[in-house]
This record gives structure tokens, C-alpha cells and sequence, in this order.
């Protein structure tokens, strides 16, 4: 069996040289147009929606009534709609739970998911090669821009804080596929594999909606307060459940980084949940891995409960030893 993390290390190394593109198939858009868009998305999610000026964008959890979390993306804004960002096939349950609290606000939902070509351009060189081809380059993580090249086509950069290197979103209209094709085809840039992004989220200590965070989750368990949850906002569905773990001062259990000394599996990203045990019982479990980018070890992202928390707590990950970590793990 092929191991899909072999070559990870020659990526990073050419990374170092040259921009890298990787295609990211599973990135999904949904617009939310109209005069209420920006209260309707505020009053659905853990953060401050309304302040958003036109080239920011926020990352933000989705609750339910009973304040589990159901969904977790970016959402980005622009002078005419909101741009809601999203990975893992989420868009097929949100949107019915948009619907669900629709009623009489001025807005209107919109799947552009295929309307748009979409790769994340990586590495100390990405910011240059972009420049390099007449693109708007964002300065501050998180800010977003619009380009129209000498060609007439147009390219949406974000600028991500996603990963452990420099990385931006390029997006385009399929319609301007060749162009976009030739593009990526410029000398200075290598398309490479989605595993480089995968040890490169994990190495920032970014979760994945369906790996890292599922509707089994709390808001506070995720440990991504400080970017994704606003306790200042008002209301909104869900608050009840926030403020009232924000009120005890934890959870239960949280995501925290693991610094893995081996995995024992070739199947790279199927990554199986394995259970974190201490002195025979189990204490957490680790949601995602991948080679360190920097070090000749496995680093990996997992739920580990209160007590075990404390960075450098030695647990077991099935058979193999489990150092907890702060995160990031890099940056």
C-alpha cells in the first residue's frame, strides 16, 4: 500500500524554493445576499458578524438551540454579500438550518460552490508569485482582495492563518478555466498534494470540520476561543449553552496538540480515531495526524480531558507514547 504521506518532506523542501498551489477540491461557498444578510448570519453563529468591513473575515462556529456545534468555516465580507467558507461537505446540512430560521428577513442563500475554481498558494515565495502575476496581495492575515489581471480575468486572494507557512485562498470563475490552467502552469509555482496542507493545518493547530470538530462537540471544546467565539455579541442561538461553560471557566475535555513518537498505520489520511489512554484509562482521543514538517516525528491534533491537559503529561495513543502540547504546534 502506497503511504500518502511519502514525498512530504521533498514537498516541503521545494516549497522552500518556489511557490507551491495545491487544488483544494472540497472547499464549498455559500453567499448570503440582502439587506438583513449580515444579522441573519450574526444571530445563527459564535461570532460578531455585524462589525465585519468589507475585506475582513472571521472564522466562526454554528450551533444548535442546545449549543452543540454544527458547522465551522470563515466568513468573509463583501460591499454587496457575505461569503460564508466552508470544508468537509457542510453546506448540505446548513443550509436546511438556515432555512429552518428564515422567515421574513431580506436574504437570500446561494450555493457558488461551483461556480468557482479554488487553490491555496503556499511558502515564504507564495506572496511574490502572486504579486508577480498582477494579483492584489492581502497584507494582514484573515484580509481578502479582488484583482483584475492584464488579461481581464479576475482573482479573489485571501489571505489564510490557516497553516504553518505563508498561504493564501486564490479563487476564480470556472468560466476563466484555461486562464486560470495557464496560471498555475507559471514556471515559478509546483502544484502540489493536499497531504502538504494537511501536516501544515495540524502543525498550526487548525481542526477540520468531520475530523476535528463534529456535532458531538461543544464551542469551547474546540479551543478556539480567542478567534471564532465573540462573548460580547448578544444573543444568538446557542449563546445560552457559551456563556454558561464561559461562566464555569471550562469544559470538560479540549482540543490540544500531541506530539506522536510513531504511528503505527501506512493508511495516512483515513485517520482511524484512536483512544488516549493513562495508566489504563481512557482520558481523550486523537482526531487527526501527520508527519511534523520541521521534526522526525508525528504531530497530531486530539480531545484530551482537563486533568492531562498540562503540556509535556505523557499519555498512550493505542500502543504508541502521546506527549501533550500546547498549540501550535509551529507559529
Amino acid at each position: 500500500m502506497n503511504n500518502p504521506w511519502d514525498g512530504l518532506h521533498q514537498q516541503l523542501g521545494e516549497m522552500q524554493q518556489r511557490a507551491y498551489a495545491v487544488v483544494e477540491p472540497d472547499v464549498q461557498f455559500l453567499e448570503f445576499r440582502g439587506t438583513d444578510r449580515a444579522a441573519f448570519l450574526h444571530n445563527l453563529c459564535t461570532q460578531d458578524i455585524k462589525s465585519l468591513a468589507p475585506s475582513q473575515s472571521r472564522e466562526t462556529l454554528f450551533t444548535n438551540v442546545q449549543g452543540k456545534t454544527i458547522g465551522y468555516g470563515k466568513v468573509l465580507c463583501e460591499p454587496d454579500r457575505l461569503l460564508l467558507v466552508l470544508q468537509g461537505n457542510q453546506i448540505g446540512r446548513l443550509l436546511p438550518h438556515f432555512d429552518r430560521y428564515l422567515i421574513t428577513e431580506d436574504v437570500q442563500l446561494l450555493d457558488t460552490t461551483e461556480n468557482w475554481n479554488c487553490a491555496t498558494i503556499i511558502g515564504p515565495h507564495a506572496a511574490n508569485w502572486l504579486g508577480s502575476v498582477g494579483a492584489h496581495v492581502p497584507d494582514l492575515p484573515g484580509q481578502h482582495l479582488w484583482s483584475t489581471l492584464q488579461d481581464g480575468s479576475q482573482l479573489h486572494v485571501t489571505h489564510l492563518d490557516e497553516l504553518s507557512e505563508p498561504a493564501f485562498r486564490v479563487r476564480t470563475s470556472r468560466e476563466q478555466g484555461t486562464a486560470w490552467g495557464e496560471l498555475l502552469a507559471h514556471a515559478e509555482v509546483v502544484v502540489g498534494e493536499a497531504t502538504l496542507i494537511e501536516s501544515l493545518r495540524i502543525a498550526r493547530g487548525t481542526p477540520r470540520w468531520g475530523i476535528d470538530i463534529t456535532d458531538d462537540n461543544l464551542p469551547q471544546e474546540v479551543n478556539r476561543d480567542a478567534v471564532a467565539i465573540s462573548f460580547v455579541k448578544g444573543c444568538y442561538l446557542g449563546q445560552e449553552t457559551v456563556a454558561r461553560i464561559d461562566a464555569l471557566g471550562h469544559v470538560n475535555r479540549k482540543l490540544t496538540g500531541l506530539i506522536l513518537a510513531e504511528v503505527a498505520t501506512a493508511k495516512g489520511a483515513e485517520q482511524p480515531v484512536v483512544p488516549l489512554t493513562s495508566d489504563g484509562k481512557e482520558v481523550g482521543h486523537v482526531t487527526s495526524f501527520a508527519p511534523s514538517p520541521v521534526a522526525a516525528h508525528w504531530i497530531a491534533l486530539g480531545y484530551v480531558r482537563t486533568n492531562w491537559q498540562t503540556p509535556g503529561t505523557m499519555l498512550l495513543a493505542g500502543n504508541q507514547s502521546a506527549q501533550v502540547t500546547a498549540l501550535p504546534h509551529i507559529g
